[in-house]
């Protein structure tokens, strides 16, 4: 409004009801300041319901000026149903003249607001109606925070409602299919529901108000797939929104379902475990609300608890019922006792022990079972430790049965605490009274065990373990047979009553017969009733039960115990046990026996060899004393056996050795046996050549000395050194031989003086370098000294020849290959040097003569040679030519590389010019 002016609020035609309302008001002007003055909306609409006044408090809400309200119709100023609406209000009041007090929910802008209304109807001077006078007060905030409140309310009711499922449901389906039936009922959520996880797969679902559609949520559920909201939740912790389920969830079964709601998901989870996921469907706008947030995390965090608590629940009923089981199950007994020895609690075997019933057991002194003995010391440790003094847990007493019969127990217990304070003890008992017995029973037979040790002889042994038998179970008839591996037979060695004649001797092989079965099996057989075995063999009518024990040591076989009984099933488990410890303790003292015969007489034949042996025995601990020696080795030495005993066996070796001994010890102190030539010194000073053997000798993993056995190899060493010299004679005639023949092929071709010389060191050098072993190398020196020995058939005028030779002369010059094999295959050498030399022309393409021999056809030795032969040749001058150098010679081996020359030759060659070789020098 602009200032000092006053804006119309009245149409022209609104006269008559101007003046009502004027008349009412005092004067125009007051009016005019009344609508002006007043935050509400004041306005008149006449009879056909058009805006004749209205104040500036209506043009600011509907943000436009007086005149475009003012004449014009709710028609005109708000959307259809709404107008229609408002305009059926006004006509009532016209209609009735009643006054009416609405909320009224209208769209302006595009926003929904909520005003209260006051209207009245306008009457002339003769009473006819003639319009409407109004008042509305905004109230669109008040009603948006009653709404929030509500909500918040109603969010709250629903978690309450889900907390009290929590705290009284144990059932988890039930009560997951609540919870989300809650949010569904108090939340007015569409739909709601979980799903549980195994790993990432849902292994579950629980649902509300999803109809038909849960059908094909749990159809991807099956096939192991969740929905984009569950994925979306999986990836990180609080509650995840989709804003756009069109866009954001194209794979979900409920897209398009409900536009006009958003979907809330979140994970349940608890102490770092996730159990699974919620998702429900909430409308639009509440779901970007962050208290509806805050409170479906909250909720959901609830649930994770709960799945917690009952997965807790779940294990501790499992626990105490496999608690229950396990001690109703129990062979001990078990019970539970008050401060005052009252027991409050026992299982089935603890009744079984003290031989009374269960309910003449319960709410009594526990003490009252017990001798006086054991009444006092119980009483003793009970008080000790309920007062937490250090006793021990474990302890026997004697235990008072209904019929006067005793039984020896095995007490073990602890002591409990409830959380009011109160003492309780937890005991299990365990009879232990055939134990006691047995193990007595079972001492004795350990003592007789270390007393069969000293029996010098198999039947004593074997007669002292029947006797046993029969003592510790009472058993009348009972016999041991004993193995003879030769005839693979079993023969009795002893007995308590006379074994008949026919079962003195059993083949192992036998078809029938309970012995010879359980020496094959190599097991116990206990025939309870013997009519009911077919392999029984009747011996006297007495029998009804049998026992076959096989004496083992390491599963070898010594013998068999057989114990037979005249009542059925005569022998009990512990009869079992006892024999068969017997058994064992027997089998352990004959094979002892037996060892110590088998070590008798090894030891007897160990002494005969050692001492007529040829070879020198010794024996040195593990700082190197000799503590044994035989009469020979101490024979060869020139020592009696008591010289030696004590002494370090290194002073019996030559000082430039002694280091080389000492390492061979270490190494025989880490567990390694050696095998060498070496030299001892005698008595005299005399060095003795020896070919010794020496072995660790070790207890465990510990080094305890050395076992040596030394031959005197003195004709050996020196048949040797006259071989050697024999050869070095050879070797010198040979070299005598191959001077002369070199020095005749000089004189027949003198312009080539020298060359076989300088080829065989070229040729040499080329071996080493390629890494020849000293034999082939040696093979190559004397091949390459004589390799052109044939050519003493060659006429010496072709030899010096400096023209060019004709096809004829060059064919004679090519046969000196031949020649030469001819003359050299005569003689005895250590090496091939006639094929070596038959070879030398041959090329690796087969070009070469005499026999075009192709790659390995030709010997290495012959390809070495054959590379020196060219190098130096083109080196040298010839009568025919000056000579062309090494380079030159080299270029050409390079360049036939591979198609004349061996590839590994030509690199050898160049390898060895490159470290200074020189044919000139050499």
């Amino acid at each position: 409004m602009t200032r000092g002016k006053r804006e119309r609020l009245f149409l022209p035609d609104a006269e008559p009801l101007k003046g009502l309302i004027a008349k009412a008001a005092g004067t125009e002007g007051l009016l005019h300041a009344l609508l002006e003055a007043a935050d509400s909306i004041i306005f008149v609409k006449d009879r056909k319901g058009r805006y004749i006044l209205a104040n500036p408090a209506l043009a600011r809400v509907l943000r436009l000026p007086l005149d475009r309200i003012l004449g014009r119709t709710d028609a005109d100023l708000f959307p259809g149903e709404e107008a229609k609406f408002l305009r059926a209000g006004d006509k009532k009041i016209l209609k009735t003249g009643e006054t009416t007090r609405t909320i009224d929910r209208l769209t302006i802008d595009g926003r929904e607001r909520a005003f209260i209304a006051t209207k009245v109807a306008l009457s002339d001077e003769r009473g006819k109606t003639t319009g409407i006078l109004g008042n509305a007060t905004e109230i669109t905030d008040e009603i948006a925070t009653r709404e929030f409140l509500e909500r918040l309310n109603s969010l709250l009711t629903g978690i309450r409602r889900i907390n009290q499922l929590i705290t009284k449901e144990k059932e988890q389906g039930r009560l997951l299919r609540r919870a989300c039936e809650t949010l569904v009922e108090t939340r007015g959520y569409r739909s709601a529901w979980i799903v549980l996880l195994d790993g990432k797969k849902p292994n579950a679902f629980y649902h509300a108000g999803l109809g038909d559609d849960a059908t094909s949520l749990e159809r991807m559920h099956e096939a192991g797939m969740l929905s984009e909201c569950a994925r979306r939740a999986l990836e990180r912790p609080g509650v995840v929104l989709i804003e756009d389920p069109a866009s954001e969830c194209g794979d979900c079964p409920l897209l398009g379902k409900a536009p006009e709601h958003r979907k809330l998901t979140a994970r349940l989870e608890y102490e770092g475990k996730l159990y699974g996921l919620i998702a429900a469907e909430v409308p639009r706008e509440y779901a970007t609300i962050k208290e509806e947030q805050d409170l479906f995390s909250e909720l959901a965090g609830d649930i994770g608890f709960a799945l917690y608590r009952l997965e807790l629940e779940a294990a501790r009923r499992e626990s105490e019922e496999r608690f229950r089981s396990i001690v109703e199950t129990s062979h001990a007994g078990i019970m539970m006792i008050d401060k005052n020895y009252r027991i409050v609690y026992t299982n089935e075997a603890l009744t079984r022990i003290f031989g009374w019933e269960r309910v003449e057991v319960i709410g009594h002194d526990f003490r009252e079972f017990l001798d006086k003995e054991s009444r006092d010391l119980v009483a003793e440790r009970y008080r000790r430790r309920q007062a937490g003094e250090d006793v021990p847990a474990r302890y026997e007493f004697n235990v008072l049965r209904r019929d006067g019969t005793k039984r020896r127990v095995e007490i073990s217990s602890t002591v409990i605490r409830d959380p009011s304070g109160g003492v309780r003890t937890v005991a299990q008992i365990l009879d232990i009274t055939e134990r006691r017995v047995l193990e007595e029973r079972l001492e004795a037979i350990y003592k007789l065990g270390r007393s069969l040790i000293l029996k010098r002889d198999r039947r004593s042994i074997a007669r002292r373990i029947v006797e046993a038998a029969k003592d510790l179970i009472g058993i009348e008839d009972c016999a041991l047979y004993l193995l003879n591996e030769e005839r693979k037979t079993l023969s009795v060695a002893a007995y308590t009553l006379p074994v008949p004649v026919k079962y003195e001797e059993f083949r192992l092989d036998s078809e029938r017969g309970i012995i010879p079965a359980a020496a094959r099996s190599r097991e116990s057989i206990y025939v309870p009733d013997i009519t009911k075995n077919p392999i029984f063999l009747p011996g006297t009518g007495e029998t009804k039960s049998k026992l076959c024990i096989p004496l083992l040591v390491e599963e070898r076989l010594i013998g068999v115990l057989n114990a037979e009984s005249p009542a059925k099933d005569g022998f009990s488990p512990s009869d079992r046990r006892l024999l068969e410890a017997l058994a064992a303790e027997g089998a352990v003292a004959l094979e002892n026996f037996r060892l110590g015969e088998e070590t008798a007489r090894l030891r007897g034949l160990n002494e005969r060899i050692v001492t007529t042996i040829n070879e020198g025995i010794a024996v040195e601990d593990a700082s190197g004393t000799i503590t044994y020696i035989n009469p020979t080795g101490a024979e060869m030495l020139g020592y009696s056996a008591e010289e030696l005993v004590g002494k370090k066996s290194t002073f019996l070796s030559p000082e430039e050795e002694r280091s080389t001994i000492e390492a061979k010890m270490a190494e025989r102190r880490a567990g390694v046996s050696d095998r060498y030539e070496t030299t001892l010194l005698t008595k005299t000073g005399k060095r003795l050549p020896v070919f010794l053997s020496a072995s660790p000798l070790m207890e465990g993993d510990r080094y305890a000395g050395t076992i040596s056995a030394f031959t005197d190899i003195t004709k050996r060493v020196n048949a040797e050194k006259a071989l050697v010299d024999s050869l070095a004679k050879t070797r010198r005639t040979l070299d005598s031989v191959i001077e002369a023949l070199e020095a005749a092929i000089d004189l027949r071709d003198p312009y080539t003086a020298g060359h076989q010389m300088r080829v065989a060191q070229l040729a040499v050098a080329i071996a080493r370098e390629m890494g020849l072993p000293k034999e082939r190398i040696e093979a190559v020196r004397y091949a390459s000294l004589i390799h052109d020995i044939g050519k003493l058939s060659v006429p010496a005028e072709i030899l010096a020849r400096p023209s060019k030779l004709s096809d004829t002369e060059f064919e004679i010059i090519k046969a000196h290959p031949r020649q030469a094999h001819s003359i050299l295959k005569g003689i005895d050498f250590p090496w091939p040097v006639d094929e070596i030399v038959l070879q030398h022309h041959e090329r690796l393409d087969g070009s070469g003569y005499p026999n075009g021999l192709k790659g390995d056809e030709i010997m290495l030795e012959a390809r070495i040679l054959a590379v020196a032969d060219v190098v130096e040749a083109m080196a040298s001058h010839r009568p025919y030519r000056p000579a062309h150098g090494i380079k030159a010679a080299l270029i050409e081996i390079v360049r036939s590389k591979g198609k004349l020359y061996d590839p590994d030759v030509v690199d050898a060659c160049l390898t060895v010019f490159e470290k200074g070789f020189s044919l000139e020098s050499d």
